[in-house]
């Protein structure tokens, strides 16, 4: 008998085979992405609890409310937890791109209100924490630049570019000449890329940190660039800014000069908030990622993500740093750092890979430029303290991890088409006049072949002598010859009608660039100006029409012709000296009067002072470092102290029963970090004077008579107010920035920074060298009514303090000045109000 199947069994058989292709769609996975917002402020919420019900799966949203779902299934069931707000579901459809807005609990603040407690962030028995403290507590162990010695290669590349571009500002004037190295980045959204500068290099390092030292070779480099971009606007200034290392083990990081506390310091579990996100494999190490992020937001710390292995280790196994959005920082809109560490054969962990990105506020030229910074080591060897790397060294025999080795045997081409172009477009006169009108209203100087015409923001001023002064500058650029710079300026006033010059000519002794670190130079300055006794060095030499403007009538002008030979050594532990002879003519003017009684008792006018000095200087600034530009060098500030010695010994001058005096002085500084109540700056000078000496060669302390604040002069001082023979300075500048008014509502959103000011002055002067005592020296100057405006320091410190408010409209300072002693004087401030322009980060 046939085989015959029942009928409700085939009627379920063409059912299932009906309904497979409906099971497959049920089945289907997908992805989500979605950012999590508060539905009232449409702020982003960090760490909220995203899961799906009755499973395991658990993710969190980032700092911007972003978050994203792989591998589930449609209709499945997703609920939000965070704590504040309602909990919300919804069902997994088509839809990837969701934007979800969290209504707050108002059962929770009710009950947060009732209760006076308000739900804090935990550090007890906080899980992250515990992994925090475990970190530090190993520092010693996985600290990578305690891994005294070892060698690597390095393949570095930076690039420089103005994006992202519209297809309208590629129409632009100013970038027209460029068009043919412009890129498209992105078709779909029509944006476009110009590269200002590319640098590609490999090199070969060996560090030994026993001794502090770093040997470092160049193998190759390939380097592309808008010529003057790059020599005359020194954007080497924010190059440097990516050399900057960020080590997470230390305290604190210098960078944007902030100091930014470390997550992983002690002193940063009090900063910032922990809290475990996931847990994952980075580089087969079992690793749990940490999210933190600052207590109060506007101060200079990071957030962020920290990965650290799960093992007795509890090593850093990777990072990736950013910025707050409410950070006080200028110039600067988004900063990103991600490191990846890989274990050595001592089991102690090195940094392996950085990425770097920046972007610029450059609203003013409403032009993008952003920044990058890719950095790839690779065949680490182990060295012995006594061995040298060479560059030429085969160290393959010596890799450590050949699957962490890269393997490039010549520099990138993906921008070839850019190194060939560029020096193209540098012949072109619609590039090189726009290089010329951007320096000059950058640098204030006008570019020529060899020499810089400027600068502009000094071409004229006036003062009570010559009235309306018109200055022309001038500086050699190092294609002119680069082992000599010459700069200098003629000056002419149209109410004295006299020719004023100087010059300053300094010949290089090394054979490199006569700026660059370590210095061996000589120079040669002449110089016949005007100049004012007790000038601070703010506006000694400038010609600035903006320091022009004085709070009191100032009549005791001097001209001085000088003349000065220099050699000037630098070494590389940063000790440095300069021996040198100065001659210098002294001619008062106004009311100014070097006047003394004959042997017959009757003042007698001395027409002019003439002395030969010798100078020797010695100088130690342990750590200093400096951007280093081609036409410029600039000193940064350390945390290390810097010492200077100088000794001048007067040879001969023109002025009867004056002695050969001798003069000493001693200047120490250091800059303090005071983590998050932000930095003082410390100055303090002693000097001495030996001999018998007449007034305008003691200790005239440095005033400050104009409307702007100067920080090293006393700006509430007149002009030869003060002479001593022995001096004790102090000069303290506390800048805040942003303690207090970062945590005030309103105000914090327009970035300002808090400063304090406190200066003192000890001297005196004793009998041999007081004109008062001693009827043979000069007498102290007069006003028109025979008043003395000249005193001594011998009854009380000079006092005077400030506090002001920085960073307004990024440039500016104001500070309101107060005068605490010596108020009986004539013709003086007790109070007053002092500007200063200030470019920073």
């Amino acid at each position: 008998m046939p085989n015959i199947y029942p009928l409700n069994q085939i009627l379920r058989s063409i059912c299932f085979f009906m309904l497979m292709p409906c099971s497959s769609l049920f089945s289907q996975s997908i992805s989500i992405i979605g950012q999590i917002l508060d539905s009232k402020t449409n702020e982003p919420l960090p760490f909220v609890s995203i899961c799906i019900d009755h499973s395991n799966q658990i993710t969190t949203s980032d700092f911007n409310g972003n978050f994203h779902f792989h591998n589930i299934l449609l209709n499945d069931k997703i609920k939000t937890i965070y704590l504040g707000y309602k909990s919300y579901e919804f069902t997994v459809t088509k839809d990837s791109n969701l934007i979800i807005y969290l209504v707050q609990d108002q059962n929770y603040l009710n009950e947060v209100t009732v209760t006076s407690k308000k739900t804090k962030y935990k550090r007890k028995q906080n899980p992250a924490l515990e992994i925090i403290n475990k970190t530090i507590e190993n520092k010693s162990l996985n600290d990578f630049s305690m891994n005294n010695l070892i060698g690597f290669k390095t393949y570095e590349k930076i690039n420089f570019n103005l994006e992202p571009l519209s297809q309208k500002k590629i129409k632009r004037k100013e970038i027209r000449p460029f068009k043919q190295i412009i890129n498209c980045t992105d078709s779909s959204k029509n944006e476009f890329s110009l590269p200002l500068y590319i640098k590609e290099s490999f090199k070969t390092k060996s560090i030994n940190t026993f001794n502090d030292s770093i040997l470092e070779f160049t193998d190759s480099v390939r380097l592309a660039t808008i010529d003057n971009l790059y020599k005359s606007f020194d954007l080497t200034i924010y190059m440097n800014q990516l050399y900057q290392q960020v080590d997470l083990y230390k305290v604190n990081i210098h960078l944007f000069d902030h100091e930014y506390t470390s997550p992983l310091s002690t002193i940063g579990t009090l900063l910032y908030k922990y809290y475990i996100m996931d847990t994952l494999f980075i580089n087969n190490i079992k690793s749990v990622k940490i999210g933190f992020v600052p207590v109060v937001n506007s101060d200079f710390l990071f957030q962020g993500y920290l990965y650290i292995a799960l093992d007795s280790s509890y090593a850093l196994v990777k990072n990736y740093l950013t910025f707050n959005k409410n950070i006080n920082l200028n110039w600067i809109t988004h900063f990103d750092l991600e490191q990846t560490f890989i274990k050595l054969f001592n089991q102690k962990y090195i940094l392996n890979s950085e990425i770097i990105n920046l972007k610029f506020n450059t609203k003013m030229i409403d032009l993008p430029i952003t920044a990058k910074k890719l950095t790839q080591r690779y065949q680490y060897i182990n060295r012995s303290p006594s061995t040298n790397i060479d560059s030429s060294l085969d160290i393959n025999s010596s890799i450590l991890n050949e699957q962490n080795s890269i393997n490039i045997s010549k520099l990138s081409d993906e921008n070839s088409k850019i190194y060939t172009t560029f020096d193209s477009i540098k012949n072109s006169t619609s590039y090189r006049n726009l290089m010329k009108i951007i320096q000059l209203s950058i640098t204030g100087f006008y570019p020529l072949k060899y020499i810089e015409i400027g600068s502009v923001f000094s071409s004229i001023s006036f003062n009570p002598i010559e009235k309306i002064k018109f200055n022309l500058g001038f500086r050699t650029t190092y294609q002119f010859y680069k082992l000599l710079r010459i700069e200098g300026s003629l000056a002419y006033g149209l109410k004295d009608n006299k020719l004023k010059y100087n010059l300053n000519s300094t010949f290089s002794l090394n054979h490199k660039n006569v700026l660059i670190f370590p210095k061996k130079s000589i120079s040669l300055i002449y110089i016949n100006d005007l100049f004012i006794f007790g000038q601070s060095d703010l506006n000694s030499l400038k010609s600035n029409v903006l320091f022009s403007f004085e709070r009191t009538k100032n009549d005791f002008w001097i001209y001085n012709k000088l003349i000065k030979l220099e050699y000037n050594q630098e070494f590389k532990n940063h000790f440095s000296y300069i021996v040198g002879l100065t001659n210098s003519i002294i001619i008062p003017l106004s009311s100014l009067h070097f006047n003394t009684k004959n042997y017959n008792n009757i003042l007698e006018d001395i027409p002019n002072i003439n002395s030969t000095d010798a100078l020797i200087e010695l100088k130690f600034s342990p750590k200093e470092k400096f951007y280093q530009g081609p036409n410029t060098r600039y000193r940064l500030k350390s945390y290390a102290p810097v010492f200077t010695i100088q000794c001048t010994y007067n040879l001969i001058n023109n002025i009867n029963l004056q002695s050969n005096y001798v003069k000493l002085n001693l200047n120490v500084t250091k800059r303090f970090n005071l983590f998050k109540f932000g930095k003082l700056d410390f100055n303090s000078e002693f000097g001495k004077s030996f001999g018998r000496i007449n007034f305008p060669y003691l200790y005239i302390p440095p005033a400050n008579q104009t409307y702007f604040n100067d920080i090293y002069g006393f700006n509430l001082m007149n002009y030869l107010e003060f002479v001593n023979d022995q001096y004790l300075q102090i000069l303290i500048d506390h800048q805040l920035e942003g303690f207090s008014l970062n945590k005030m509502p309103y105000v914090r959103k327009l970035k300002l920074r808090e400063f304090i000011n406190f200066k003192i002055l000890f001297g005196s002067l004793s009998s041999a060298n007081n004109p008062n005592s001693n009827s043979n020296l000069f007498k102290f100057p007069t006003n028109n009514s025979d008043v003395p405006i000249t005193y001594t320091l011998n009854k009380s410190p000079y006092i005077e303090g400030s506090i002001g408010i920085g960073n307004i409209f990024r440039v500016l300072r104001i500070d309101l000045v107060k005068r605490f002693t010596y108020l009986d004087h004539k013709n003086i401030a007790s109070i007053g109000i002092r500007a200063k322009i200030n470019f920073q980060f």
